[in-house]
């Protein structure tokens, strides 16, 4: 259940600072000291964030947008404290708002008509880091099977950090150019014939492009005949025809190798046996977490 009010959940008033770079330089700021999150699986979908003193924070989807309000677009920015946390909000809307110019508002001071109508919001803009979690929670549910990403309208490859417009921070640069240094690629014939045949029985598939590559890296799993290497090299080689880039791949403990995203926050893990399974890529270690078997995507 959320706890994002805006009058039971909030202090009365506005916490006033110069500019969005000072609130998040705040020690209270919604971004900070975030221990461990968790995202529902089910309607309604509400992203849950832990914080190291043991406050918690129950934010919905619909308060999460994957598209900043336009610089160039006239906003209302404001901040205010939670109670239960103590942490910083983001409050934003555009001026257009029509719940702005609502009579029973206007008539209020300029504070209260604000406390009542502006909404709680976070995006790449206000809070970045918040919605790198969520995009990293959505990566692991839609590779189970879990979460329909139809209803939270994520069908922008960029969000899952796979396509060439990923923006990789500058340790998963520094990540992916340790990777780099360990292989080049190569895709033998017989693979790339059994590559292309599975592009094609996925193409039909609808969906999200990363959804198919997803079904594309579950059914060459379950391909014998194949080596490990091959699986690797052919994820890489056919990203692109999803639209998809890879960020690197490279051999880890016990022979296994990673398939890395370019923005180096995920990963496809090929075992020795040849099965494929997808989880979170740890920069420090270079190593997956969490590795999860992928589930079946049957298209719309």
């Amino acid at each position: 259940m959320s706890n994002l009010d805006p009058i039971a959940d909030f202090e009365p008033g506005m916490v006033q600072f110069p500019s969005l770079y000072a609130a998040q330089s705040d020690r209270a700021w919604v971004e900070r000291d975030v221990l461990n999150y968790d995202l529902t699986t089910s309607p309604p979908y509400t992203f849950t964030v832990l914080y190291t003193d043991g406050a918690i924070l129950s934010i919905p989807l619909t308060a999460m947008s994957f598209a900043s309000i336009p610089a160039n677009e006239a906003s209302v920015l404001l901040f205010r404290r939670h109670k239960s946390t103590g942490r910083l909000i983001p409050f934003q809307t555009t001026q257009s708002d029509s719940r702005l110019r609502d009579p029973s508002v206007m008539s209020l001071p300029a504070g209260q008509g604000f406390a009542r109508t502006v909404p709680p919001r976070f995006d790449p803009h206000l809070t970045p880091r918040l919605m790198a979690m969520v995009n990293e929670a959505q990566m692991i549910y839609m590779a189970t099977g879990f979460l329909r990403v139809f209803e939270l309208q994520l069908m922008n490859p960029v969000a899952f950090g796979w396509s060439a417009a990923a923006a990789p921070t500058t340790a998963a640069r520094s990540a992916l150019g340790r990777l780099a240094l360990r292989r080049a690629l190569s895709v033998a014939p017989d693979a790339a014939a059994v590559g292309e045949r599975l592009l094609g029985e996925v193409s039909g598939l609808g969906g999200a492009g990363f959804q198919r590559y997803l079904e594309f890296a579950r059914r060459l799993s379950a391909v014998a005949r194949i080596s490990p290497q091959a699986k690797a090299d052919l994820l890489v080689s056919l990203a692109p025809r999803f639209g998809l880039e890879v960020g690197g791949q490279a051999v880890v403990t016990g022979g296994r190798i990673l398939v890395v995203a370019k923005d180096a926050r995920s990963a496809f893990q090929i075992a020795l046996d040849g099965t494929i399974k997808f989880g979170e890529f740890n920069k420090v270690t270079l190593d997956i977490t969490r590795a999860t078997t992928i589930r079946a995507f049957v298209g719309r």
